[in-house]
C-alpha cells in the first residue's frame, strides 16, 4: 500500500501536473508548432486526393433536428454550407431549400471524417477502450446523409447559426389546426395547448388534410368547445410554432374529425427517480432533455418517499439505469398507481422497477464473460426498426432508426409475457462501431423497446440510452412521444 491519498493531495498532483505541462510545452514549442504546421499541410494535402470531397445531410423534413446538428459542427469550427441546387446521390433526394454540405477539403479535415465516418465492427484492430468506440454524427442526428465525389456546383452561402422557426399554413380558422408530428419539438407545442386547458387529439392513423398526407401523431386542435377563444388559440399557436420550430396547418370548413381516429392525451406530470443507487450520468441526461428543450422540469423522488399519496401528484415516473433495491415499501405503491393509470418509464436496468413491483418481468438473455474484453460493449451504434403507426413511433419518417448502444443487454422476447416491441434490433444490426460477432448475433432482431400493459397503466422500457451524451437527437422524439403518448396504449 502507498498510504492514504486524501483530497488535499488530490488537488495538489493535478495542480503539479498541471503546472509542468505547461513547462514542458513551453520548453517543446518550436517542436509542437513544427509538428501543428506539419498536420495541417498533410491533411490538406490527403483531403484533395481523397475519393469522398463533400458529405450532403439533411433533417429529413425536421429542420431542428438539422438545426441541432449544424450547432455542433460549428461548435467544432467546421465549415458548413449550404445546398446551393437540388441535388440527388443514389436514390436520396437533397433539396436546397433544407439541404448543407461538408466539403472535406477545409482545414479541419481529419475532425469532419472521425465525426461522419462509420466503422465496419471488424475494422478495429485493439478491442480494449477508454471510451466508446464510434460517434457518427449523422447516425446520431438521424439525418439524411450521402457522401459525394465532387463539391463543384453544390456548395452555396456559408451556414449560420439560427433557429428555424415555424408558422402556421394558411389564414385563421374558425374550424381546427393540425400540429406537424415530425418537427423535434412538435410536444412543445402540444404543451402549450394543454397548459392553457385546450383539449388535443392524435391521430392514430394517417390521413389527408391541407392537400397533403398527415402521418400518426399528428396532432388535431379544434376550435369549438375549448376554455379559450378561437383568437386566443391562434395567437398561441403562432408563438408556440414560431418558437419550435413546428409547421401547424389551419384546416377549411371542409374538414370533418368525425372521420379521423383520434383520441386524447393529457399533459404529463413527470418524476424521476434521483436516489442512491440511480446512474447520476444517465438519470442527468433525461433531466436536461426535460428540462432544457422541453420545459418539463420532473419532480425527483428516492424511493422514501414514493408512496401512494406522492405519486397520486404525477401520471409519469421516469426510472433510469442504477442498482435499484430488491425490496422497498415503494413497490407495493408503485403497483398500484400504474394499475391506477400511471406510466412507468425505464432505461437499462431500471426495468427492474417492473418485476420488483411484482408485475410482469422483462427478461434478459444469458450476457456473454464481462471478463472477456472482446465480448465488452463500450460504445457502438445498430439499427432499430421502429413502428410508425404505434405511439413510441409517431412522427418518424424512415422505417430504420440508428441507436448507441453500451453494454451487452438483450432482450428474451418468448420469456416476456404482456409486452409489445414497437422497437426491435433489425437482423443485421451493426451501423459503427466495435461489437464482436457472437454479441451481433445475440442481439439482432431482439426488443429495443417494450410496451406493457398493467391495469389502465403501462412501462415503457428502453433497452438502451436515449439521449446518450446529451447529443443523440436520433431517438429524441421516441422518447418524448413516451412521456406524453403513454396512455394511447
Amino acid at each position: 500500500s502507498n498510504g492514504v491519498l486524501t483530497f488535499p493531495m488530490t488537488i495538489r498532483h493535478q495542480a503539479e501536473a498541471s503546472i509542468a505541462t505547461l513547462c514542458a510545452a513551453f520548453d517543446m514549442r518550436e517542436k509542437l508548432l513544427n509538428y501543428q504546421r506539419d498536420f495541417f499541410v498533410k491533411s490538406a494535402a490527403v483531403a484533395s486526393q481523397s475519393a469522398v470531397q463533400g458529405f450532403i445531410f439533411n433533417g429529413r423534413g425536421d429542420k431542428a433536428r438539422a438545426y441541432r446538428l449544424l450547432e455542433n459542427l460549428l461548435a467544432h469550427k467546421i465549415e458548413v454550407y449550404h445546398l446551393a441546387k437540388d441535388t440527388k446521390v443514389g436514390k436520396e433526394k437533397f433539396s436546397a431549400e433544407d439541404s448543407f454540405i461538408i466539403p472535406l477539403n477545409q482545414r479541419y479535415y481529419y475532425k469532419v471524417l472521425s465525426l461522419w465516418e462509420t466503422l465496419a465492427a471488424d475494422s478495429f484492430t485493439e478491442k480494449k477502450f477508454y471510451d466508446v468506440s464510434t460517434w457518427t454524427f449523422p447516425l446520431a442526428y438521424n439525418v439524411a446523409h450521402a457522401e459525394v465525389k465532387s463539391t463543384e456546383g453544390l456548395i452555396g452561402e456559408a451556414a449560420s447559426l439560427a433557429f428555424p422557426e415555424g408558422k402556421i399554413v394558411g389564414e385563421k380558422s374558425n374550424k381546427g389546426y393540425i400540429v406537424d408530428a415530425v418537427a423535434l419539438y412538435s410536444h412543445n407545442v402540444l404543451s402549450a395547448l394543454l397548459a392553457k386547458g385546450v383539449s388535443v387529439k392524435v391521430a392514430t392513423k394517417p390521413f389527408k388534410s391541407a392537400k397533403q398526407t398527415m402521418e400518426c401523431g399528428s396532432a388535431v386542435v379544434e376550435v369549438a368547445n375549448q376554455p379559450i377563444s378561437a383568437d386566443a388559440i391562434y395567437e398561441l399557436l403562432a408563438k408556440a410554432a414560431k418558437e419550435n420550430g413546428v409547421d401547424v396547418y389551419a384546416v377549411d370548413e371542409k374538414f370533418d374529425s368525425e372521420k379521423l381516429q383520434l383520441q386524447s392525451i393529457r399533459m404529463p406530470k413527470v418524476a424521476i427517480l434521483a436516489d442512491k443507487g440511480i446512474k447520476a450520468d444517465v438519470m442527468g441526461e433525461i433531466w436536461m432533455l426535460l428540462e432544457k428543450h422541453f420545459g418539463i422540469k420532473p419532480a425527483r423522488l428516492t424511493f422514501d418517499s414514493v408512496t401512494k399519496k406522492s405519486l397520486a401528484k404525477y401520471n409519469v415516473l421516469i426510472a433510469t439505469h442504477g442498482t435499484l433495491p430488491k425490496k422497498h415499501k415503494a413497490y407495493p405503491a408503485l403497483r398500484a398507481w400504474i394499475e391506477n393509470g400511471g406510466t412507468v418509464i425505464t432505461t437499462g436496468t431500471g426495468f427492474q422497477t417492473a418485476e420488483r413491483a411484482g408485475l410482469a418481468a422483462i427478461k434478459r438473455l444469458p450476457a456473454p464473460d464481462n471478463k472477456d474484453i472482446v465480448e465488452r460493449i463500450a460504445g457502438a451504434i445498430i439499427c432499430g426498426e421502429i413502428d410508425a403507426t404505434s405511439p413510441i413511433g409517431y412522427g418518424y419518417t424512415s422505417k430504420y432508426l440508428p441507436i448507441f448502444r453500451k453494454g451487452p443487454q438483450a432482450y428474451n422476447e418468448a420469456e416476456m409475457k404482456g409486452y409489445s416491441v414497437p422497437v426491435r434490433y433489425t437482423s443485421t444490426p451493426h451501423l459503427s462501431g466495435y461489437i464482436s460477432e457472437k454479441n451481433i448475433e445475440r442481439i439482432a432482431s431482439t426488443p429495443a423497446v417494450m410496451v406493457g400493459k398493467f391495469g389502465k397503466g403501462q412501462i415503457i422500457h428502453f433497452g438502451d440510452d436515449p439521449a446518450f451524451r446529451s447529443y443523440w437527437y436520433g431517438s429524441t422524439k421516441m422518447f418524448m412521444n413516451a412521456v406524453y403518448f403513454s396512455n394511447l396504449y
